[in-house]
């Protein structure tokens, strides 16, 4: 008879003096658990925790494209941290997306909040920070100065206000140029300008990461649903029937006055819409025209977008993309204001331009899609093609992944 085997040993963790303990190993599985023990991303020599600083969390690209990036990030294996305001609509989601969420006041620096965000760099153990917009620069980089962590910084549009308070921001701008970060731009005319106002030093290497589009939201239009289908040659009646929509941002109220005089000069010629902003707030800057459908604000405006034939961008200077960009995933037709960072969706043929003080131009490019259809055609596949090629979220990951690994590795001491 074979004799009986010995029963098992619970296994052990061998150390210098012995087996680890029973109630170490609970400890450390529960820090596992709570994500304190983390993978090491590829290519990164240590784990990451990242915070994101954006200093608003109302409706706008900015925070909605910090929003689409979290959550493009989360496989990466980062823990993610995230300081904002607590307004609606994108604090509520900040926080789903968030392993902690910091409070700061809405557009405003604070030193307690700082201080705050300081205390939970430490206490998380955060080695990369990257803010969005100005505030939230203001705060990474004195931040970084404090901590030694790596930071990345995203401008969203180069602010020059003529005013006491400008001249000020301008003069924090040009003293946190100095200090150590990443700078991101979303276009070289935006990079230009910013070299121009001396906000970011000409020895900076900075990256040209253009925005993004999650396209899994954007499924292709049918044919039955594309753009003008209403639209009958013969009968000038059913022109009346495109919709012309124009989503309008706070902080870029210069366009609000082209859009009102574009509604009101071309009402008998389509059918126009806004989204973005309240009717009052428009109505600051013109008279309304009865037959302009005023939306409002919006957290997610795709369906809104889907139900336009075209997305006019009536900006006078450099601006976010984000809407553009969604317009052509959506299959929109869009017509842009003529300036230089609008001139490549022209050349590649996936956008039409027009003078924003000149209502005839943006009448003669409607009508020049809406009576040639092989042209209309071609637009849309080149602007879907365009933001599949240059614009998907995955491209924009991969990009800003290879600058976080840059700046990590730089604060380690890395990269000479």
């Amino acid at each position: 008879m074979p004799p009986a085997r010995p029963a098992p040993s619970k296994p052990t963790v061998s150390t210098a003096s012995g087996s680890v303990s029973q109630s170490i190993l609970r400890a450390q599985t529960a820090e596992a658990k709570k994500g304190v023990v983390q993978r090491i991303p590829d290519g990164f020599p240590e784990a990451v925790t990242v915070l994101f600083i954006i200093a608003r969390s109302d409706s706008g690209p900015a925070p909605k494209h910090m929003l689409e990036l979290v959550r493009s990030l989360k496989e990466t294996g980062f823990r993610i941290l995230i300081a904002s305001p607590v307004n609606p609509p994108f604090a509520f989601e900040y926080k789903k997306q968030a392993d902690h969420f910091v409070n700061i006041p809405n557009r405003d620096f604070s030193l307690k909040a700082l201080w705050r965000l300081r205390r939970a760099i430490r206490k998380n153990k955060v080695n990369l920070i990257h803010s969005h917009g100005r505030t939230g620069g203001v705060y990474s980089r004195l931040l970084g100065l404090m901590t030694g962590a790596a930071v990345v910084h995203t401008f969203h549009g180069v602010q020059v206000e003529n005013s006491f308070d400008g001249i000020i921001k301008l003069w924090v701008d040009k003293f946190l140029s100095n200090l150590k970060f990443d700078p991101i731009f979303f276009s070289k005319t935006e990079q230009e300008r910013a070299l121009e106002k001396r906000i970011v030093r000409a020895d900076r290497e900075a990256a040209i990461i253009e925005e993004s589009v999650n396209l899994s939201r954007f499924p292709k239009r049918k044919i039955a649903n594309l753009a003008f289908a209403k639209v009958i040659a013969s009968n000038p009646e059913t022109f009346k029937k495109i919709r012309v929509g124009a989503l309008l941002r706070q902080e870029n109220r210069r366009s609000f006055e082209s859009f009102l005089k574009l509604a009101k000069d071309c009402a008998p010629f389509a059918q126009f819409t806004c989204a973005g902003v309240t009717r009052l707030a428009l109505a600051q800057k013109g008279t309304i025209p009865d037959s302009l459908e005023v939306v409002g604000p919006v957290a997610d405006h795709i369906e809104w977008m889907y139900s336009l034939d075209v997305l006019v961008n009536t900006s006078p200077s450099e601006a976010p993309m984000i809407d553009s960009l969604e317009a052509m995933a959506a299959g929109t037709i869009c017509v842009m204001s003529d300036i230089p960072s609008h001139a490549p969706f022209e050349q590649q043929h996936a956008a039409l331009l027009f003078d924003p003080k000149s209502p005839e131009t943006f009448r003669k490019a409607v009508a020049k899609v809406r009576d040639d259809l092989a042209f209309r055609e071609m637009i849309l596949g080149n602007s879907r093609y365009m933001v599949e090629r240059l614009h998907d979220t995955d491209t924009f990951r991969m990009k800003l992944m290879d600058v976080y690994r840059q700046g990590v590795k730089r604060a380690l001491g890395l990269v000479l």
